[in-house]
C-alpha cells in the first residue's frame, strides 16, 4: 500500500464533501433514533467542514484496513491542540438522539459503495483495532 501525502488527502476530502462524505447517521443536524451506537461529528466541525479540512490543523495517521470486505484506506484525523476542535465528534447510544460521550478523533475511510466517509472515534479504540490486527499502521 502506497503512503498518501497530506496535501493529496486534503484535496481528496475537499472533493468528497460534494458527495456522501458525511452520512446522515453521522450528521449532528440529522440526529435520529438508530438501533445501534454511532458517532456524530461535532456541530463545530460540521458547521465549517471545508474550513476544518483546508486549514489542516490536525495530524493524519494512515492505516491499512485488513478487512478485505472494505477498501484498504483508513485514516485517523487527530485535531492539533489549540485548533478549536478538541472534541471533533461524540458518541450516541442506541435509541437516543443525544450525544453521550466525547470522541477525540475523526476517521475517514474509503468505502466500496459509499466512497469517502467520515465519522468519529476514540484514539484508544483505533489503537485497539491495531492490536487486534484489524488495521495496520503504514506510517
Amino acid at each position: 500500500m502506497m503512503k498518501l501525502e497530506k496535501k493529496g488527502i486534503i484535496d481528496t476530502f475537499l472533493t468528497a464533501i460534494a458527495g456522501v462524505f458525511l452520512k446522515p447517521k453521522h450528521d449532528p443536524q440529522k440526529l435520529s433514533i438508530e438501533k445501534d451506537f454511532r458517532s456524530v461529528i461535532s456541530y463545530d466541525v460540521n458547521a465549517d467542514l471545508r474550513g476544518f479540512i483546508e486549514r489542516g490543523n490536525y495530524t493524519i495517521t494512515e492505516y491499512e484496513n485488513l478487512n478485505k470486505k472494505h477498501d484498504s484506506v483508513y485514516l485517523k484525523i487527530k485535531p492539533t491542540p489549540g485548533s478549536g476542535f478538541d472534541v471533533p465528534a461524540s458518541g450516541v447510544t442506541a435509541y437516543s438522539r443525544y450525544t453521550t460521550s466525547a470522541m477525540d478523533c475523526l476517521v475517514v475511510v474509503k468505502g466500496t459503495q459509499n466512497r469517502w466517509h467520515i465519522y468519529g472515534d476514540n484514539e484508544s479504540s483505533i489503537n485497539g483495532r491495531g492490536k487486534l490486527k484489524f488495521i495496520r499502521n503504514v506510517d
